[in-house]
């Protein structure tokens, strides 16, 4: 497949609502900073030709912990997500290709999610492609306003919304896919919004559609995928989601799980087939548990390596490698290959 599509990841945002030194998007989310399941999926899209970052609040701090070889843009005053794209212009100077925009603290978005996305933009060869969703409470997210046919006449941000376009539950996932030669004229002419002091990104589309190009959008099926991390809170509601799907792919690969409701497994984790896992068991971080294992119940093992035929009964294990065939505990802590007292 033609690689034509730059993915640009929105993560300039100061995150206020996280009430943390620490920027929003580099609290852990299941062992891994929030923003890694952006870039972890745009790595997987056979279409993406490169991936930018636009960093604005603790950018060196955010940038110290990414890849080296990504390409970062530095949004230096946050004027919202119209004002975020027009900082990558110099960048795609003379780019005749597609951009996938994402945010950085939606980590929750499947790769089938976004490829679906892809191939409705490319199946209407559509100027904007907008990824919705339907909320039961659709409480901060812009609102998808259409015509008596189904057609989308405009976003609306729910500050602008009048009463009657806030009962919309269809909404804005701030997911996109753009043309970037037709997006580029009507980003240019983008006004500021005088109630939030913003260019808003969504003022693009209803100008797309008044230039008459094809906009359209694709319904995500979960509407959970749509979840951006605000606060405390979000973050829980994603580690929770997450968690279950790391533990149900565990059991489908051949793993016993006992209890999901007491069992804690980070994304990094690799568990080989007929391991047994126990209630109470948290494993964490770069660990690796091979073949035939028993672990909890009430165990804990991070970043630390169990060889085939071992079992870990009630104890705590960090930084170590378990030879095969030990049996360790109960209530024994290891500590960098060493026993604790």
């Amino acid at each position: 497949m033609e690689r034509d599509t730059i993915a640009v990841i929105l993560a300039a945002g100061e995150g206020t609502r996280m009430k943390s030194e620490v920027p929003k998007i580099l609290h852990k989310l299941c062992g891994l900073p929030i923003i890694n399941y952006s870039l972890d999926n745009t790595a997987k899209l056979s279409w993406i030709k490169e991936t930018l970052v636009i960093l604005g609040y603790k950018a060196e701090e955010i940038k110290s912990v990414l890849p080296s070889s990504l390409k970062v843009v530095i949004q230096r005053e946050q004027l919202g997500t119209g004002h975020a794209l027009m900082q990558i212009k110099k960048d795609l100077e003379g780019f005749k290709g597609n951009i996938l925009v994402l945010c950085a603290d939606a980590p929750l978005l499947t790769l089938e999610t976004l490829e679906n996305l892809y191939q409705c933009h490319k199946r209407n060869n559509a100027a904007a492609t907008i990824l919705t969703a339907i909320l039961d409470n659709p409480k901060g997210y812009g609102r998808m306003v259409r015509d008596k046919e189904g057609y989308l006449k405009k976003i609306i941000e729910e500050l602008d919304a009048t009463s009657l376009e806030r009962e919309i539950t269809e909404v804005n996932t701030s997911i996109y896919c753009f043309n970037w030669p037709e997006l580029l004229p009507v980003l240019d002419s983008l006004e500021l919004n005088q109630k939030k002091g913003e260019y808003y990104l969504t003022d693009c589309v209803e100008k797309l559609i008044e230039k008459g190009l094809m906009v359209t959008s694709f319904q995500t099926k979960d509407p959970y995928e749509a979840l951006g991390i605000n606060n405390r809170l979000h973050l829980s509601e994603a580690e929770s989601k997450l968690r279950r799907k790391i533990l149900e792919n565990l059991m489908l690969q051949g793993i016993t799980i006992l209890d999901l409701n007491s069992t804690f497994i980070d994304q990094e984790v690799k568990i080989e087939q007929d391991t047994i896992i126990y209630p109470y068991t948290i494993i964490l971080g770069n660990t690796f548990i091979k073949n035939r294992c028993l672990i909890g119940p009430s165990s804990c093992v991070i970043n630390s390596q169990v060889e085939t035929d071992s079992n870990i009964f009630a104890s705590f294990i960090v930084n170590s490698h378990i030879e095969r065939e030990t049996t360790i505990g109960p209530y024994n802590y290891f500590k960098d290959n060493q026993q604790l007292k």
